[in-house]
């Protein structure tokens, strides 16, 4: 699709509208298999490990790539970036080549739609796993109600130059990084319900913080925090579903619990702005935020997630 983008010579905005759409449309196919196939490489003792470093790439890769493209943009371009960000795709591609070839198990073809209620089903009856994907819900509700619309604020409220906001933003990013280097540790030998629902609780009671702070590196110094514990949320969480879901259904409950969590997303950031567009305070959304991040990870504590071990 970016071939297409580029074919044109001339930038063709709707053209490269549908192209990011399709982009991000392909993380949701891509996230499952990706997820199931590591329980295949790495044994139970290693998925804290092999989970908490992929995070951290990740995260690096999320604080390093917007830098590194507004460079490459600003050096050769945006018709020669876009270029550049082709050649990465088919890099990653290449790359994929090397994963294990050979099957573990075969398994009967079935739809999509069977696929998803197999995952639906599954799901449903594990209560460790619905619990943990209805925190995720509400965390990314919360989570999404403010940072969706917190640059604006920054910008628009708070007066700061757009310079200033991304000091604000990498210095969160520099947090998420900080959270994956650090989830081993902090992980391994922890009950994993402890560390769920204790995470979240953290996350939901630092965004208070933001009430009181409006210098643009204290916002970044707590909005990394957050992050630390979100990164930890994920690691351990992604780290149980691979332990407790066995391989043949693993990708099928990836696309189920990852479906219902991110369902939160968009509603979560019309929600917030629809808060501010009736002209409440960006404080009356951080609260928000933060009573419901809270109390997802208070209320989790009590169910089979956050008894589990």
């Amino acid at each position: 699709m970016l071939l297409s983008v580029l074919w044109q010579r001339q930038l063709n905005y709707p053209l490269m509208y549908i192209a990011i759409f399709l982009l991000a449309s392909v993380d949701p196919l891509t996230h499952p298999g990706f997820q199931s196939i590591i329980p295949e490489l790495v044994a139970n003792d290693y998925l804290v490990a092999a989970n908490a470093t992929i995070q951290t790439i990740e995260n690096c890769i999320s604080v390093v790539g917007p830098l590194l493209g507004g460079a490459i943009i600003t050096l050769i371009g945006g018709y020669t970036g876009l270029l550049v960000d082709v050649g990465s795709f088919l890099a990653a591609a290449l790359l994929l080549c090397w994963l294990p070839s050979q099957r573990i198990a075969e398994r009967s073809h079935s739809s999509i739609l069977g696929d998803l209620q197999t995952g639906f089903a599954y799901t449903i009856k594990q209560r460790v796993i619905l619990s943990g994907s209805l925190m995720f819900f509400f965390t990314n509700f919360a989570l999404n109600m403010f940072e969706a619309n917190y640059m604006y604020y920054m910008i628009k409220q708070l007066g700061y130059l757009l310079f200033q906001t991304s000091i604000a933003m990498t210095i969160a990013g520099i947090g998420a990084l900080l959270g994956g280097l650090l989830s081993t540790r902090l992980i391994t030998n922890r009950k994993a319900g402890v560390v769920l629902t204790s995470s979240t609780m953290w996350a939901g009671g630092l965004t208070f913080l933001l009430l009181f702070s409006h210098n643009f590196i204290y916002i970044g110094l707590i909005l990394a925090s957050i992050n630390v514990f979100g990164t930890l949320n994920v690691v351990t969480y992604f780290s149980l579903r691979q332990r407790t879901v066995p391989e043949r259904l693993l990708g099928r409950v990836v696309a189920v619990t990852r479906m219902v969590s991110y369902a939160a997303i968009p509603l979560g950031s019309w929600v917030g702005g629809l808060i501010l567009g009736r002209g409440y305070q960006m404080s009356v959304v951080i609260i928000a935020a933060g009573i419901i991040r809270f109390g997802a990870g208070f209320i989790s504590r009590y169910t089979a997630m956050g008894h589990e071990v």
